[in-house]
């Protein structure tokens, strides 16, 4: 995707017609409140307070962030103070205002006031929900924007049920839509009115694309890929216009000019996410896109991007600024098949064995020659020495977030703080602990059960951790090093053996961790096959901007590109977590995920599949104790 198009933007004129509300977040702490002399009611302290656009005045937010030259907000506001704010926020963020036209009775401007607790979200308070837009505040509204001259693109929103879209505008829009689809790109992202503006490129997500395709056949379809596209198609050919439909996590679909379908990948997101105004933005990184030449899918490609930097931005709407969209763009994490991933009865196997092959363009790749670069992760991998790391981070994390509260905490509060443990842990395995544990602090935080004085800094909870965590597998390495346990007690089975026949073969073999790198030289050297990794010994320094594993494939580029006799199809990564993965993914390396049993030894750990499988794996395999066979089906004999 060429972003420097997106340069082009700052020659554009965009307009966006449609429901203007404001986002008013109250967030309420520890602080103490006088009680109501009148009624005698606790009065509720607000700490801090803070405003944020919504609707479409946040997708005029996002175009001018994204970079766009002239950017004209068209829609109501009431005779209020709410209405006063609005149109200074648009002021400052250099949004034209002159289309919003104040409607003084029958009208109150739509404000969401979100209430927070300790940062958990308490029902809404919504105002404008009764609003009747009058006649002859459209006309006005029409009359400032045929007479602001010629745009580029407008964009029509609507999602109030008592909304600015009357009939009377619908019709009067549509006329000027259709009056001006010759020399004006027209995008819908609407919750109702698809069917009404039909003569624009539509953007809806995946309730309302249904919905509508619904309305018109009578066997309702379940959310999955085929239907997804059985849908996106039937509404393209319907509305006779390229539709663009978002699947949440799952990415987008997309049916573009030619009649063609593109499946958007959805982002892999480590850390907490907020989807308010993700839509919005999504939205606006689509259409901006698309106005500055970028292919549709490459447009949706960016709203998507556009839609992740948002939801990492919590408890605001999030508008995504031009530098952060393209500082993602240059190191994305994608969720690959994802319908895959959660029903193991779509896998595919290799005849006779328990090795599931996601990618079934594996035949093409085989080279019938051994790899010349591997990289292997090694916890679960290759050792099992630090096996049962998950149940200790899980009780150090529930321990911390839950504090002084373990005895007092409702049965239903606490297995919240399970769960959130255990998804912090599914998402991160595989990457530093220290980023684990920056995760960890936020999650602490949200939660709100320990006071702000009594949480500790990232590294000393990673101290914390590794100290229990150590004390846990100390008694391994002393029964390795005192001859009670063998080395094929403490491996994966097969491992080491494998490892020795890559060597054999002359293999450049590197070792990633996100493990303290001295830490794993120690734990290689012990079990004595540190020497089969002549490319190196790569772990965690403690420094979240050098991830090892991203260390080692920039250290595999600079030797494919100094021996010149390497290609991308003779390297290939083993590891059961996701980051090694999803890294060796996005250099094309051959993945291969380990859905290891690291308790036993051998056979399959299912709750490993999923998050390999989204993380980009082509091919799963339990261990390596059928040597031959995972040989052959990796096409590395020789001819």
């Amino acid at each position: 995707m060429n972003l420097q198009l997106l340069e082009k933007l700052a020659d554009k004129r965009i307009a966006i017609i449609g429901d203007i509300c404001l986002d008013c977040y109250y967030h309420l702490g520890d602080m103490s409140s006088e009680t109501s002399v009148e009624t005698g009611l606790p009065a509720n302290a607000v700490e801090s307070f803070s405003f944020s656009l919504g609707g479409a005045a946040n997708v005029a937010l996002n175009c001018k962030s994204l970079g766009a030259g002239t950017v004209d907000l068209f829609g109501v506001v009431g005779e209020d103070a709410f209405g006063s704010i609005l149109k200074t926020m648009l002021e400052e963020g250099g949004v034209g205002g002159k289309g919003i036209v104040t409607q003084p009775n029958n009208w109150d401007t739509n404000v969401y006031h979100k209430i927070y607790i300790k940062d958990i979200e308490q029902p809404r308070f919504d105002v404008g929900l009764k609003n009747e837009v009058q006649n002859e505040i459209i006309d006005t509204l029409l009359e400032r924007f045929k007479s602001s001259g010629q745009y580029d693109l407008v964009l029509i929103n609507e999602q109030f049920p008592n909304s600015l879209h009357s009939l009377y505008l619908q019709e009067n829009l549509n006329g000027i839509v259709l009056a001006n689809e010759s020399n004006t790109v027209w995008f819908t992202d609407c919750r109702n009115l698809h069917d009404v503006y039909r003569k624009t490129i539509h953007k809806c997500n995946r309730k309302e694309g249904y919905k509508v395709y619904a309305k018109y056949n009578p066997i309702s379809l379940n959310e999955n890929t085929d239907n997804d596209i059985k849908v996106v198609t039937w509404l393209g050919r319907h509305w006779e216009m390229p539709v663009i439909m978002t699947l949440g996590e799952e990415g987008a679909i997309v049916y573009d000019e030619n009649s063609s379908i593109c499946h958007i990948l959805g982002t892999h997101i480590i850390e907490q996410t907020d989807t308010v105004g993700a839509g919005d933005a999504f939205f606006s990184g689509l259409a901006s896109g698309y106005i500055c030449n970028l292919p549709l899918a490459q447009a949706a490609e960016l709203g998507n991007i556009s839609a992740t930097v948002c939801i990492k931005k919590l408890r605001q709407t999030g508008n995504p600024t031009l530098a952060e969209v393209v500082a993602l763009a240059a190191d994305l994490d994608y969720r690959y098949n994802p319908e895959l991933a959660v029903d193991i009865r779509k896998a595919k196997y290799v005849t006779g064995t328990d090795f599931e092959l996601i990618n079934d363009q594996i035949s093409k790749r085989r080279k019938n020659k051994p790899p010349k670069v591997i990289i292997f992760d090694h916890d679960g991998t290759i050792s099992t020495l630090r096996q049962g790391w998950e149940v200790v981070m899980r009780a150090l994390m529930i321990s911390n977030i839950i504090g002084e509260q373990r005895t007092t905490l409702s049965a239903e509060s606490y297995h919240s703080v399970e769960q959130a443990v255990d998804k912090l842990i599914d998402q991160t395995t595989g990457v530093q602990t220290i980023i684990q544990m920056h995760e960890f602090v936020k999650l602490i935080r949200s939660f709100g059960y320990v006071n702000e004085s009594d949480i500790l800094e990232p590294k000393q909870y990673k101290d914390q951790y590794n100290e229990q965590l150590l004390s846990s597998i100390q008694k391994k390495k002393d029964y390795v090093q005192q001859g009670f346990l063998s080395l094929e007690d403490v491996t994966i089975k097969g491992s080491v053996p494998f490892l020795e026949y890559v060597h054999q073969q002359g293999a450049l073999i590197f070792l990633a961790s996100g493990t303290d790198v001295e830490d794993v030289k120690k734990e290689a050297e012990l079990l004595g096959y540190a020497h089969y990794f002549n490319g190196g010994i790569f772990g965690s320094i403690g420094d979240i901007a050098k991830d090892p594993k991203k260390v080692v494939m920039q250290e595999i580029l600079t030797e494919i590109r100094k021996k010149g006799d390497i290609g991308v199809e003779d390297c290939f990564v083993f590891g059961d977590g996701a980051v090694e993965i999803r890294e060796g993914r996005k250099q094309n390396l051959f993945t291969v995920g380990l859905v290891s049993d690291e308790k036993q030894r051998f056979g399959i750990n299912l709750m490993k599949r999923e998050r390999l499988i989204l993380a980009g794996a082509d091919m799963l395999i339990p261990d390596f104790s059928m040597f031959d066979t995972l040989i052959e089906s990796l096409g590395w004999e020789h001819e």
